[in-house]
């Protein structure tokens, strides 16, 4: 990086590399919910006391991961392998020992519910819809029931066993964006609950939802969006959360929802509020960003400058591969048995190592001798220096100007600066006349990397 400095003016200019294309796939973040709980890692274990339940569980695991058969979400059929469950979209979800919890989903997403019971068990909704109901209790009937205002529920109605065993069914989002609520009640002697009538009977577990599809990118210092929380192939993520060691960190690929506290990129200096295609974000000179998305076909990165590298998915098949620049990454394997995969690589800017020429005009008026440098502040050394000059002082003033042209090179990161010197001082106008047009130029600079 060359930052340039007029003694003038003292007005700083910092030639930055920034991030010219992202193509195609790749995800947005959420602004919701606090992950108490990693999404993504292992569905969680329900429990019941004497047949009563006492909690009702969510598959943390997202369908569409990598090694799954199906893009779907998965029903839990047995208390004993909960790991089978898959939701779709979720984002976020509070810890099961809180009594009313919270999650986040995407819209449309779907939730994969189940709990322990021996009794009957009323489900409902403020909204979206209950399929996919399942009971491992022989003789349960199950029984939907849709009433006003997008509300909805689902019965299981049985005679008490006195053994406890699963009980699961899908819960699919709304496709508005909003908040909405589940509650699990239980039937206690003659109170039970049904599908018409679900808030009978003893509250066992809340869920508060937050419905949403993430359209915003969070601010470069800030926390890195989670993958999974906008819209598959159609958003692209850059982690915010700069690296305080000497590399980037590439986002983790392997299971959806997770991983996001790992992702650092090196040198982002600003990122916009947009994931999609209308992204701008600045780096310094050969930073790294570390990028990444959620697709399910294949996927290709590419800029009109710097360099990819590290390019990865998280399926067993994938290829990738690099143009001979390396500007350009693709990643295939992709088919719709793998469903939705995280994909993730390594955007290095270009570096600002290399051969310049500089051209300086700085204009001066009754001041006598004078002379202008382009000088190197870092290394205290003078890059180019000026013609030699004069001006008349005094009655007869004359204006002229400083000229500097010349080349020089850098290794790396430098501060530079336009020093201009005079035999006189003029202090109103020494260093330019104003012409009163608008705007006035005084000093300027033409910097071009040639080498």
């Amino acid at each position: 990086m060359i930052i340039l400095k007029s003694i003038q003016k003292k007005l700083p200019l910092t030639l930055v590399s920034a991030l010219v294309s992202g193509m195609i796939v790749a995800i947005s973040a959420p602004t919701t919910a606090t992950a108490l709980a990693p999404v993504g890692v292992a569905n969680e274990s329900v429990a019941g006391a004497a047949g009563v339940p006492t909690n009702i569980g969510v598959a943390t695991i997202n369908g569409g991961m990598p090694g799954d058969l199906s893009a779907s979400a998965i029903a839990v059929t047995n208390s004993g392998a909960t790991a089978v469950g898959r939701s779709i979209g979720l984002v976020a979800l509070s810890d099961i020992a809180a009594g009313t919890r919270t999650a986040t989903v995407r819209t449309s997403g779907v939730l994969s519910l189940y709990w322990l019971t021996a009794t009957t068990v009323a489900v409902s909704a403020s909204g979206g819809a209950f399929t996919s109901s399942f009971s491992a209790i022989a003789a349960t009937t199950v029984t939907t029931s849709v009433g006003t205002a997008g509300a909805t529920s689902v019965a299981f109605t049985l005679a008490a066993t006195g053994v406890g065993n699963t009980m699961a069914t899908l819960w699919t989002a709304p496709s508005t964006a909003g908040t909405y609520y589940i509650y699990a009640r239980h039937a206690v002697d003659a109170t039970v609950p049904t599908a018409a009538a679900p808030t009978t009977g003893t509250a066992f577990a809340g869920i508060t939802v937050t419905v949403a599809d993430n359209t915003t990118h969070p601010a470069a210092g800030g926390t890195n969006a989670v993958d999974i929380s906008a819209a598959t192939n159609s958003s692209l993520f850059v982690a915010v959360a700069n690296s305080t060691g000497a590399t980037a960190v590439i986002h983790p690929v392997a299971t959806l929802g997770v991983g996001e506290a790992s992702a650092f990129s090196k040198g982002l200096l600003a990122k916009n509020s947009t994931n999609s295609t209308a992204q701008t974000a600045t780096v310094l000179a050969g930073g790294v960003l570390s990028l990444y998305g959620v697709v399910s076909t294949a996927v290709a990165f590419s800029a009109t400058g710097g360099t990819f590298s590290s390019s990865q998915a998280g399926i067993s098949d994938e290829a990738v591969t690099y143009n001979s620049s390396n500007s350009v990454s693709v990643i295939t394997g992709m088919t719709p048995l793998t469903g939705s995969t995280g994909v993730a690589t390594l955007w290095t800017a270009p570096t600002t190592a290399g051969t310049y020429t500089i051209s300086i005009q700085a204009p001066c008026f009754d001041v006598g001798h004078q002379q202008a440098r382009f000088y190197n502040i870092t290394d205290s050394a003078a890059a180019v220096l000026g013609v030699s000059n004069y001006t008349r002082n005094g009655a007869t003033a004359t204006s002229s100007y400083g000229l500097a042209d010349g080349t020089f090179t850098i290794a790396g990161t430098k501060v530079f600066e336009v020093q201009h010197r005079c035999d006189v001082t003029a202090t109103s106008n020494g260093f330019g006349v104003e012409v009163s047009w608008g705007t006035e130029v005084y000093t300027t600079i033409t910097i071009n990397k040639v080498a």
